[in-house]
């Protein structure tokens, strides 16, 4: 009881950072994560793919036609004047394509964050069972020291009902589950400086490729032929319902996506706090030290008699 108790209430405390790094991250992550809210993106996504691809295979082709210019030949007036457009039309298809398998690997994890974001169980937060663990420790410390000094039976009871109780809990809440769940969406993540600004460097082409094609290739296209850039522009995208669309949700796009970069930015210190703690392993040594526990109180009280005296 002396060890066991001092063990966790000790490991508890020291614990504390990460318990709060890790309800950080959940807080935080919880409502990105939503089925619609990802659903929502991987909508964006699908049309953002399909309007960059009617963007190279039919809007360029009839600029250039316009122009009285072949393909090839706007090919290389777009990289030497407008190098953010090229840089788009070069990458994107690999930003949208990679941002859409992690929004799928959120998706297909989405059940394990939900049974991570219980841990330890609803209502509780990771604080919550760090304290709890250093008072349940300390409880045990002191019926500890009280057993060892007394031949009273009821420091045995309280600690075979403690233990019991929180092996119980352990079961009941269905603690090793979670926990590997818990395991199971970290080790599915890959959050480091380097992603979170690659994602924002994605981001920034995004927005450098879709400001520069609107405020400055159709508008010189436009001037060039005499026209408006709204009419160039409804003659380009004519029949291309993907590219419409795309164009007229890009500031819905930008929008929702932001809340994920400034999360990644925001969760890389808690991550790499967290994300090797072997939460399933800890959880089965506490259900077993407390089982253990309770088996040896159990023995103490059957040796200690009725009245406190040893039996045998």
């Amino acid at each position: 009881m002396l060890a066991w108790g001092g063990v966790l209430a000790v490991a508890s405390a020291v614990g504390i950072p990460k318990a709060t790094a890790a309800q950080h991250l959940v807080d935080g992550a919880r409502p990105l994560v939503a089925p619609t809210y990802l659903d929502r993106e991987q909508a964006l996504v699908a049309e953002g793919k399909a309007g960059i691809g009617q963007l190279v295979t039919t809007g360029l082709p009839r600029l250039a036609a316009r122009l009285g210019e072949s393909p090839s030949e706007l090919q290389a007036d777009v990289a030497s004047r407008y190098p953010d457009v090229a840089m788009g039309v070069t990458r994107l298809p690999a930003i949208l394509a990679t941002t859409s398998a992690a929004l799928g690997n959120l998706q297909r994890h989405h059940s394990d964050f939900e049974e991570a974001d219980s841990f330890p169980a609803p209502g509780v937060s990771r604080l919550g069972l760090s304290v709890g663990g250093i008072v349940f420790g300390a409880a045990l410390v002191l019926l500890g020291i009280v057993a060892l000094r007394s031949v009273a039976r009821w420091p045995l009871a309280a600690a075979l009902l403690l233990t019991l109780a929180a092996a119980g809990c352990s079961v009941g809440f269905s603690l090793p589950h979670k926990a590997a769940s818990a395991e199971a969406v970290a080790n599915s993540l890959n959050l480091t400086q380097k992603t979170a600004d690659d994602t924002r460097h994605s981001l920034e082409v995004v927005e450098g490729f879709h400001d520069q094609l609107a405020q400055q290739l159709i508008p010189d296209a436009a001037a060039r032929l005499r026209v408006s850039s709204e009419a160039l522009t409804a003659e380009l995208e004519d029949g291309l319902d993907s590219l419409q669309a795309s164009q007229r949700h890009y500031a819905t796009t930008i929008t929702t996506f932001t809340p994920d970069l400034e999360l990644r930015q925001a969760a890389i210190e808690d991550f790499q706090s967290v994300k090797d703690v072997p939460v399933v392993t800890v959880t089965w040594v506490f259900m077993v030290g407390c089982a253990l526990i309770a088996i040896a109180a159990a023995g103490a009280l059957a040796v200690r008699g009725p009245r406190g005296e040893r039996t045998g």
